[in-house]
């Protein structure tokens, strides 16, 4: 039986199509958020070609003009480009009900979108879309301060990713794993990645790196070939649930060098696994890796520094576990999936007057 009778209309792409959105949404589901609240998931995309794509997010449109109605509450999670365009409509149709309406974003190229590809009359749209929410979820204040200058910045919050803590955790580092989780290309920064190994491995050959992942597999395979580095690099493609476990608990190091990022949740779900994170300082990221304490921070693009990083780590187990050690507290204690459910809860309560049904003002 859930707790509180508010209805939650939450929108975003099919739960099994991977990435960070799906994570977001599939932690909340393990937490018992639908056992809370009464809580309905449409999909507005799947992993297809172009044709199916838009037939299902035709057929998503359709659906809601009869299910948004029925609900007090619609939570969008939205990112750029077509993302931001399919759920635009939606969110009029929302508005046209009167309902609740709160968007949390994800896309970490909004920014570019916005300000570097869309057209006078597309960031008037933008805007106007933007500003029809009750409450903006922004997953840092870097991106709270990118929003503010597109829309009313009364509306937005700060809303970090938080992550289920694991019961199983690493315990013994071996010092030559390291793991690379997200999409293949340039933004995730695998390229730099694979160019820190050509030099690493002549200093330290039993290293050897799993890359797990769909993009530009390609092009990942051709570098890895182009520096002979087939013995201490694998590329695994997409991986999820058990598998996806597996090789983070026989690896010692994860590194995502990115250069544009939100909150990923691939670096929460590492450090709660007791795993110290190589990353950059763009978005949230230096909210929750602290230099040298939990994890090491690098600028993105300095192959260099990623270099000495990994040999920072690496060289040295008892460096390797208490960074490790620190990076599961770290998690623990400020990015708590049961912690992020209860504030969650607690937005929509705000939103919903369970007695008068009454709008509160955001």
């Amino acid at each position: 039986m859930v707790r509180f009778n508010m209805k939650v209309l939450m929108i975003g792409p099919k739960r099994d199509v991977g990435g960070g959105v799906s994570t977001v949404v599939n932690q909340l589901y393990e937490v018992g958020l639908d056992k809370d609240i009464h809580l309905k998931y449409l999909y507005t995309m799947k992993k297809s070609n172009s044709v199916i794509k838009g037939f299902v997010a035709l057929l998503a449109i359709i659906k809601c003009l009869f299910i948004i109605p029925m609900y007090d509450i619609i939570h969008i999670h939205m990112s750029y480009g077509s993302s931001f365009y399919r759920k635009s409509i939606i969110i009029s149709i929302s508005k046209i009900y009167k309902k609740k309406i709160i968007i949390h974003m994800h896309g970490s190229e909004f920014k570019e979108f916005y300000f570097e590809r869309s057209s006078n009359i597309q960031k008037k749209y933008i805007t106007s879309i933007l500003n029809k929410c009750n409450v903006m979820l922004a997953l840092s204040e870097e991106w709270k301060e990118t929003l503010s200058l597109i829309m009313d910045d009364k509306k937005i919050r700060v809303f970090y990713n938080g992550v289920k803590i694991p019961t199983r955790y690493i315990e013994h580092y071996n010092g030559k794993n390291m793991i690379f989780l997200g999409a293949l290309g340039k933004r995730k920064g695998i390229f730099d990645l694979i160019v820190a190994m050509k030099k690493l491995v002549k200093k330290y050959p039993y290293l050897h790196l799993y890359i797990g992942g769909d993009g530009n597999i390609t092009e990942v395979k051709s570098m890895i070939e182009k520096y002979n580095l087939n013995a201490n690099i694998e590329v695994l493609g997409w991986i999820s649930g058990e598998v996806k476990t597996e090789y983070i608990m026989k690896s010692s190091l994860f590194v995502l060098p990115s250069y544009n990022e939100g909150m990923p949740m691939a670096i929460l779900e590492a450090m709660s696994y007791g795993l110290p994170v190589i990353s950059t300082y763009i978005g949230g990221i230096p909210k929750v890796i602290d230099d040298r304490h939990n994890g090491v921070l690098i600028y993105p693009g300095d192959i260099n520094a990623l270099e000495d990083a990994i040999e920072f780590v690496i060289r040295d187990h008892t460096t390797n576990q208490l960074l490790g050690q620190s990076a599961r507290v770290k998690i623990e204690n400020s990015f708590n999936l049961e912690k992020n459910k209860t504030k969650l809860i607690e937005l929509y309560e705000s939103m919903f007057d369970l007695q008068g049904d009454r709008e509160v003002l955001m």
